[in-house]
């Protein structure tokens, strides 16, 4: 009996420990966008207050960077090149 519950005592602790972990890292996101450049930056403050845990950053991140296109504070060209840097900032968020 103990030899079967082993595994699953040993999972659930290792689960345990490795939780806050996994948890969101806002300075190591903070310390990655102070590395983007000024369009980067601009896309990952769009979406920063906004990312939680189940968020799909790719649907997020483009619902924030179309109207910064088409209103002009970003190009499209800037927005495809700084989108997935700024997105690899925002996934430390989650």
């Amino acid at each position: 009996m103990i030899n079967r519950l082993l595994p699953l005592v040993v999972v659930a602790g290792v689960l345990g420990l490795a939780g806050p972990a996994l948890a969101r890292d806002e300075k190591a996101a903070a310390a990655c966008a102070g590395k983007l450049n000024p369009d980067g930056r601009a896309m990952f403050d769009s979406v920063a207050k906004e990312v939680k845990p189940d968020t799909d950053l790719r649907v997020l991140m483009r619902e924030k960077a179309i109207p910064m296109v088409i209103f002009g504070s970003l190009t499209r060209e800037s927005a495809q090149a700084n989108g997935p840097a700024a997105g690899a900032c925002a996934v430390l968020l989650k």
